[in-house]
C-alpha cells in the first residue's frame, strides 16, 4: 500500500525500522549462538585431547587469555579460527559445523591436518606465518605429530635428491627450527621458487661472513651457496614420505 498522506508514511517508516531492528536481533542472537557453539567446540576438543588452554593456545600461536574468551564465545577472526583449526587438526568447516551433520570429513582424534603446498606456494605460505593468503590450497596430509600451524608439506619434484628422495615423496617441513648440517631443507631463491637440498656449512667468505650450501644426493646437480644465490631457508624437514610404486 502507498501511504497518500504525511502520517501514513511516517508509520510506514517506523513500522519498516520495527520491522529492520527485530530482523537485526534475530541475526545478532542467532549469531552469538554461532559463535559459543564454535567456542564450546573447540572447548570439547582441547579438553579430549587433555590440552590445556596454555598448550592449545600456544600451538595455535595465541596468547592463553584470547583462547579462553573464544571458548566462551567470545568474537574472533577468521583467521584466529584457522589458526586454532590447524592446531587441533580439524578444518573450519569442522569447526562451524559443530553440532550438525556434515560432509566435512574429519581427520582422527589427536590428529591435523599439514597442507601440501607447490614450490611456487611456500613462500607465501611463509609470508603469511602459515596462513594461506587463499582458499586453493586443496590437498593435505594428516599427522599425529606435534607441530606449530606453520609446518607444511612438499612433494618431491625432479631428480636433484635421488636415490634417497624420489619424485613424489612428501617432505614435512617446520619453518621453526634452526638447521644443522647434514639436515634436509626447505630453502627460496630470489623468484620466490622454492628448493629442497642438503644444508651443509661452508665456512666464511672474504668478507667474514658465514656460507651455506644446498647441496644435492645427485652427482649430476650443482650445490648452491648462499655467496652466489640469494638463498632463504624457509625450514627443514622433520617428516619423509614414501609411497609405493608399482
Amino acid at each position: 500500500m502507498i501511504p497518500n498522506t504525511v502520517p501514513e508514511l511516517v508509520n510506514l517508516i517506523e513500522h519498516l525500522r520495527k520491522l529492520s531492528n527485530k530482523h537485526y536481533l534475530v541475526y545478532l542472537r542467532e549469531h552469538n549462538q554461532c559463535m559459543a557453539d564454535i567456542g564450546l567446540e573447540i572447548r570439547n576438543r582441547r579438553e579430549r585431547l587433555g590440552w590445556t588452554v596454555t598448550k592449545l593456545a600456544t600451538l595455535a600461536g595465541i596468547s592463553g587469555p584470547f583462547l579462553s574468551r573464544v571458548e566462551r564465545g567470545a568474537y574472533y577472526s577468521r583467521e584466529t579460527l584457522q589458526k586454532i583449526a590447524g592446531a587441533l587438526g580439524v578444518s573450519v568447516d569442522v569447526l562451524y559445523a559443530s553440532g550438525s551433520q556434515s560432509n566435512v570429513e574429519e581427520v582422527p582424534l589427536g590428529w591435523r591436518r599439514i597442507p601440501v603446498l607447490s614450490y611456487d606456494e611456500v613462500s607465501r605460505w611463509t609470508a603469511s606465518e602459515g596462513i594461506p593468503k587463499d582458499e586453493g590450497l586443496r590437498e593435505s596430509i594428516v599427522t599425529d605429530l606435534e607441530h606449530p600451524p606453520s609446518t607444511f608439506a612438499m612433494r618431491i619434484k625432479g631428480d636433484s635428491m635421488e636415490p634417497r628422495f624420489q619424485p613424489g615423496d612428501v617432505v614435512v617441513v617446520n619453518p621453526t627450527i634452526q638447521p644443522d648440517p647434514g639436515d634436509f631443507v626447505v630453502a627460496t631463491d630470489p623468484n620466490g621458487e622454492a628448493t629442497f637440498r642438503q644444508f651443509r656449512n661452508a665456512g666464511l667468505n672474504e668478507s667474514g661472513m658465514e656460507v651455506f650450501e644446498l647441496v644435492p644426493l645427485n652427482a649430476l646437480h650443482a650445490p648452491l651457496r648462499s655467496d652466489r644465490v640469494e638463498l632463504v631457508i624457509v625450514g627443514v624437514m622433520v617428516e619423509h614420505r614414501q609411497y609405493r610404486r608399482r
